[in-house]
This record gives structure tokens, C-alpha cells and sequence, in this order.
């Protein structure tokens, strides 16, 4: 079973999504019928819309499932990669960011347990079983999180905090593969800014990335978009 590709937005994002991203998916082969947009048009927030959205794909997907953000460009090579790995592992980090968090251990390239694997969220395959699995654990966990990710919980974010922790906890030898060079470059300071953190004032970019004209595609469609 072919990966469906979900790209999580909100409506500030779709004129990007449906401009750029969607039509470079559809070159590299991604046919629509496995794209879908999951716009968090009420602004529930990351972290709910991303837990909903995983309830769905555990209904109504049930295979596997490339989750992308609003604010990612992909690689000429992306496509290829995508469908290859999606066969291969349950979990794939396709972003791997150049900052370094607490914890994270693991370096592109590498197979890794849970523990160790890197804040990938801007791009990154999941089993649609587990996805299912870790909406419901969040949902009705008892007794909360600790304080940092409480605090995130009452913020509305950390959805890939609350993922990484739920593997750790529920399946700690899962097997996943962090890509190298990386399928996606993170791109939100050339698109208005993060919508999540929008007091961050540095960019987040991908740690390995073979640039083959893909930034320079973006900054002229950028272009066009802002004279018309």
C-alpha cells in the first residue's frame, strides 16, 4: 500500500500549500488522490489538529502516512525517498533539524530507538496503527506529563515532543530511520514567519541539505506571488 501524504496548514498557509507545495509533490509523481490537506481552519491549535488528524488516519487510512507542515520545500529527490522508505521502517524522520534539543541523540543517517530520535515533525512517516495508538494515549493519559510538557500541552503545542514521548514509553524498540541529506528544507522565515513560535527570530533549517536549485525555485515563485 502507497503512503498518503497529509500537509497539516492553516488558512494563513494555503495559498502556499496549493500554490507551491502541492504542484512540486504532483511533478515529482505523487499523484492528488493520495495528498490531502488537513486545515486546522477553527484554529484548534497544533497540537489538538495534529492528535485529530491522527485519529483519522488510524480510521480511515490504515497504512502509512507522510505528515508534512505548511512551511517545508521538498527535494528534487523527495518523492523517490518517500516511497521508498515508507516499505522499509514504521517511522522515518524525512527533517532533521540544525539545532540540537535536549536529548536527541540520533544523527542523520542512523537507525535509532525512539529516545534518540530527533524533532522531526516538519516531515516525517508514521505508521497510521501507531498514529491512532498515540492520539488515544494522549487523550486519555492520567496523571498529565510532567511540567515542561504540560506546559507545552496548555500552549498547544508539542505534538512531536508528545509523540517521541509516547514511543519511548509504549514501544521503545521501534526502529527509526533518520534520512540523510534530508527531504525536506524548512522554510517559515521566507514565508511570514513561524505560526507556532512567532517570537522565534532565527530560522530553523535542515542539518543535511543538498540544495539543487529547489531554494531558488521558492524565492521566484516568492516573487511572482507578492507582485501580483
Amino acid at each position: 500500500m502507497k503512503p498518503r501524504y497529509m500537509i497539516h496548514t492553516v488558512p494563513e498557509r494555503e495559498t502556499y500549500v496549493r500554490g507551491f507545495l502541492i504542484p512540486r509533490l504532483m511533478e515529482q509523481g505523487i499523484p492528488k488522490s493520495r495528498i490531502k490537506i488537513w486545515l486546522d481552519d477553527r484554529h484548534a491549535g497544533n497540537l489538538v489538529s495534529t492528535m485529530t488528524s491522527f485519529l483519522w488516519c488510524g480510521e480511515k487510512n490504515k497504512g502509512k502516512t507522510w505528515h508534512l507542515q505548511d512551511d517545508v520545500l521538498p527535494s528534487v529527490a523527495f518523492a523517490d525517498q518517500a516511497e521508498w522508505y515508507a516499505d522499509l521502517y514504521p517511522v522515518v524522520c524525512g527533517f532533521v533539524p540544525n539545532k540540537t534539543y535536549d536529548g536527541e541523540t540520533g544523527e542523520p543517517g542512523s537507525i535509532v530507538r525512539p529516545i534518540d530520535m530527533p524533532y522531526s515533525f516538519p516531515c516525517i512517516l508514521i505508521d497510521d496503527a501507531l498514529a491512532q495508538e498515540c492520539a488515544r494515549w494522549f487523550l486519555y493519559h492520567d496523571g498529565g506529563f510532567g511540567l515542561v510538557v504540560n506546559a507545552l500541552v496548555r500552549e498547544g503545542k508539542g505534538d512531536d515532543t508528545l509523540f517521541r514521548r509516547f514511543l519511548t514509553e509504549e514501544h521503545p524498540d521501534t526502529e527509526v530511520r533518520i534520512l540523510s541529506p534530508c527531504l525536506v528544507q524548512h522554510v517559515d522565515d521566507l514565508l511570514g514567519g513561524s505560526v507556532i513560535n512567532p517570537d522565534r527570530n532565527f530560522p530553523i533549517r535542515a542539518r543535511v541539505w543538498e540544495d539543487q536549485g529547489e531554494m531558488e525555485q521558492l524565492t521566484e515563485w516568492l516573487g511572482r506571488e507578492r507582485k501580483e
